[in-house]
């Protein structure tokens, strides 16, 4: 048997605006294929932000293998009471993804050489003006603070998230976020102040639930955006034994457990949290019989 070793290689550049000026503290995010549930995604392998000339490098990259770059900067929204005109806003940094040669799948990628080391891998990134999504939260029962959580969904998701932009709605439950730019955004509202962690944004609305939405910002602001709660959703079935059951029925102990990270490492921050661990949370359940059926809560 034979085993080769692929040396690692680095990527290094510039990233610089539509007029050629460097963008300095952006994060450079290398993106490697993978595949996840039988589809090819793309991932994060690891992320530098760039210096103040706008420099950025890339070590420990994978040789033969399809990347993309990604370069954006951290997801940031401000409370406005003034939308002011379209043709007065303020201009934000579009995320732009980066490959210079085809895959087997068509998308544009990077693939290194054994030990290559690329230099001169200047990446321009557009800018457009920024616009306001506001809207209201539906139904938030007793819950004396509403906080809403905007996050970006990129292309190439593969189960990675990026850092989110969290604001107070008002007393109303009513909201309006601005400074965003072009894309499709999914939010979450909850009673966790920002700051908290994912499991207290997960589990502030224990009684009433997580209110959710979406919007799509092109060319204008989104407004009228409505976050509903999920409704409780049961699971039903049927205990079976495999192979034959024995001559009696046994019971068991059946739950929900949903497990989240308590790390608050996010795919587009430089700064590592120092260290994450998985935590479960035991949703409904109780004991049934088997062979028999069974019903698991929200």
């Amino acid at each position: 048997m034979e085993i080769r070793l692929l040396p690692r290689g680095s990527i290094g550049g510039r990233v610089v605006d539509h007029a050629g000026q460097p963008v300095a503290h952006v994060a450079v995010l290398l993106l490697q294929r993978r595949y996840r549930y039988g589809d090819i995604v793309y991932s994060p392998d690891h992320v530098v932000a760039t210096s103040e000339k706008g420099e950025y490098r890339l070590e420990r990259v994978a040789a033969q293998q399809g990347l993309l770059i990604l370069v954006k900067r951290p997801l940031k929204a401000t409370a406005s009471d003034q939308v002011p005109p379209y043709d007065n806003r303020e201009r934000v940094l579009l995320p732009t993804f980066y490959g210079n040669s085809a895959d087997i799948s068509g998308a544009q990628t990077i693939v290194l050489a054994s030990g290559e080391r690329r230099e001169r891998v200047d990446i321009r990134v557009a800018d457009a003006p920024s616009y306001c999504i506001a809207g209201a939260v539906d139904d938030a029962g007793a819950v004396k603070e509403v906080f809403v959580s905007l996050i970006e969904q990129l292309s190439f998701d593969s189960g990675w998230s990026l850092t989110p932009a969290t604001f107070k709605a008002d007393e109303q439950r009513t909201f309006r976020a601005c400074g965003l730019h072009p894309g499709e955004y999914r939010m979450m509202a909850t009673s966790a102040p920002p700051g908290s962690g994912l499991t207290e944004r997960m589990t502030g609305w224990a009684a009433t639930g997580i209110a959710w939405g979406a919007a799509l910002i092109t060319d204008k602001d989104a407004t009228n955006v409505k976050l509903l709660p999920n409704a409780p959703v049961a699971i039903e079935g049927d205990a079976a034994f495999d192979p034959a059951p024995p001559e009696k029925p046994v019971r068991i102990q059946m739950s929900l457990t949903r497990f989240l990270s308590d790390g608050e490492g996010y795919a587009d921050s430089v700064e590592r949290p120092p260290a994450s661990r998985m935590s479960g949370m035991i949703g409904g359940g109780g004991t049934t019989a088997v062979p028999g059926p069974f019903s698991l809560g929200r």
